[in-house]
């Protein structure tokens, strides 16, 4: 019943042979939703639901920056954890899947994505320019899966505030943790243009998205499901994070990060 269910889920949600989907994921809200519901019937059902004609991606970052103290993992393409939960390390072990070379925020991908995009390249901008989801920006039939999840973990946000120019976006935000602007590859140190930073306020850009339209969604014993098109994201961001640049920060005092960019705004 909740293979059946799960697919009834995506059908509702008009997901269909063709497109690329980002996905985000709670396995623990899946779980709840769909109790029978396996890792392998998960990317199975969503596999034949967009075809090979379209495409999966997950994030499995890693994080594996340069630390000014010495201490920190280098990132290898074949053997580091994704750090994004479980069912994204699941599925980046798949032997149909491939993974991408960013040393601190890479994709596992299937489908048209493994054939159009090349996995090798290390992107000097690891959610900007030449990463997946400047790939996932071109295609007109390209959305995002939110599972259990909302825009806390829109790593699309971080694309959006590269591309449409934050003026903090540059600004390396974790150097009170050591952070250096420096991928740790095991191979070779990768200068980084930006790294990402905060999240938590990107829900602010969800409430602005949910007042002029409204998101594809489907609930299921009290969990949460939806999908944004890629397009949709990037018609709003466009005014939005060009405009509401202090809505994209977490309020001062609560969050270093966000206090270091602010920083740069006065």
């Amino acid at each position: 019943m909740s293979r059946t269910a799960f697919r009834e889920m995506l059908g509702a949600l008009a997901i269909e042979p063709g497109q690329h989907l980002l996905i985000h994921s709670s396995f623990k809200a899946l779980k709840k939703a769909f109790p029978n519901l396996n890792a392998a019937d998960f990317i199975k059902i969503l596999q034949e639901k967009v075809s090979s004609e379209g495409s999966l991606l997950m994030p499995v970052f890693t994080y594996c920056f340069r630390r000014t103290s010495g201490d920190y993992e280098r990132f290898s393409r074949d053997h580091s954890p994704s750090k994004t939960g479980w069912l994204t390390e699941y599925f980046r072990r798949q032997p149909d899947a491939l993974r991408t070379a960013s040393p601190t925020h890479s994709f596992a991908l299937w489908g048209k994505v493994g054939l159009e995009y090349d996995s090798k390249i290390i992107p000097h901008s690891p959610l900007g320019k030449d990463s997946p989801l400047d790939w996932l920006a071109q295609k007109e039939k390209s959305a995002i899966l939110m599972l259990g999840t909302d825009f806390h973990s829109l790593s699309f946000g971080h694309y959006l505030e590269i591309i449409h120019q934050a003026p903090w976006a540059d600004l390396n935000p974790w150097t009170y943790m050591g952070v250096e602007k420096i991928g740790a590859d095991e191979s070779a140190d990768i200068p980084l243009k930006e790294i990402p930073g905060c999240s938590q306020s990107f829900i602010n850009f969800e409430k602005y998205i949910q007042k002029h339209i409204k998101l594809a969604e489907f609930i299921c014993n009290d969990q949460r499901f939806r999908k944004v098109t890629i397009p949709e994201l990037l018609h709003y961001g466009e005014y939005y994070f060009r405009l509401h640049t202090n809505e994209l920060l977490c309020p001062a005092g609560n969050c270093q990060a966000c206090d270091t960019r602010r920083n740069k705004l006065k």
